[in-house]
Parts: C-alpha cells; structure tokens; sequence
C-alpha cells in the first residue's frame, strides 16, 4: 500500500508544482540509486582518514554501477605557510595511500581503463621559502593523473631561472587538461569550454 507521500508524488500537477513534483521524484530516484551503493563493500582497505573513506564511497559508487560520471572528493591543509616539510610529509602520505587503494579497487573491479583521477590545487605556490618554512601562495601549480594516461612528467619542466616576481610562469593552461578529462568522459570540450585550448596529450 503506498503513503499518502507517494500517492501525492504519482499525481501530475500544474505550473510550479509539477516542477516542484519532478524534483522529488529525480531526487527519490537518486537516493534509491546512493541507497544501492550501502549494501555494496570494498574489496580493499582504505586509510580511516576522511579522505581515504570519501574514496571508499566513491569505489562502493562505482562497483554499484551508478550513472554519475563526476565525483569530487578533496584533501585540505595544503596551505602550508609554516612548517611545510612535516606537514607536507604527512599529507603527501595520506594522499598516496587512499589513491593506492582507490586503484587497486579499480583494478579488481576491472574498471581501471575506465577511471580517469584528475587531481589538482585550488592555488600554486611561491618558488622560495618563507621565514617560517614554508612557501606562500604562487601563480602557477602542477596536476596529476591516475589512470589509463600517459605515464611520466607531461609538458615543460619548469625554469626557476625565469621566473615572474618569484612565481613559476606557468605553461600549460589549465583548460587544457579539463577539455583532456571531457574528451575521456565522450563530451566536446568546446561545448563546455568556449576558447579553451586544444585537450592537452594527457590520454
């Protein structure tokens, strides 16, 4: 016997509430589609850190087939203005050890040719250290990707004898590896980013 929620939710409605009416069914159906990844389990362990556990959500997403194409996931405290090599040593660590097991499930699920992980900073850093070992906030960065792509250091090394106010200038347009990521996922990078660069060679 459905509830009287349900019953309501079946009933076409008019202007603003029919509207209103498809929101709840496409957000029930994708609450539906999460609650089918709670009963799946990892085949590998993940750090009890948080950000190894949002890659553990995002593997059980996966292995339960979900349509989702894009997850996010972030690891924070990188902003290291004091201190950076302890705290970096550390972070760096966590970093390695949730993608390690992240791929080893991918591998196992047989989805490792079908997973692409694009990882990337919301800010460079400065080339030299501060007073307080650390580096500030630069112009330019690097990213990283894990899965079916080229393997080894990509575009130019960059020259720290050419450098803008004390930042690396940076050489590849960031754009350019996402229109890489919307080639990979079978979208036209141009309908996503007018006048962006051609898909940098990263696949």
């Amino acid at each position: 016997m459905r509830s009287l929620w349900e019953e309501g939710l079946s009933r076409p409605r008019q202007g603003e509430a029919e509207a209103v009416r498809q929101a709840f069914l496409r957000l029930k159906a994708s609450l539906a589609q999460v609650g089918r990844a709670r009963g799946v389990k990892n085949r590998v362990g993940y750090p009890s850190h948080p950000f190894g556990q949002a890659l553990a959500d995002v593997a059980r997403m996966i292995a339960a087939e979900l349509p989702t194409r894009v997850f996010y996931v972030s690891l924070g405290s990188f902003d290291t203005h004091a201190d950076q090599p302890n705290r970096h040593e550390d972070l760096l660590g966590v970093l390695a050890q949730g993608l390690a097991a992240f791929h080893q499930e991918m591998r196992l699920l047989g989805r490792e040719r079908d997973v692409l992980v694009l990882g990337f900073s919301e800010f460079g850093r400065r080339v030299a250290e501060n007073a307080s070992y650390g580096t500030d906030h630069g112009k330019a960065g690097l990213m990283f990707a894990l899965g079916p792509v080229r393997g080894g250091i990509l575009g130019p090394e960059p020259n720290l004898e050419d450098l803008d106010e004390g930042d690396l200038k940076f050489q590849t347009d960031f754009r350019s590896v996402y229109a890489a990521a919307l080639r990979f996922l079978g979208v036209d990078p141009s309908a996503i980013l007018p006048g962006a660069p051609a898909p940098f060679p990263l696949v």
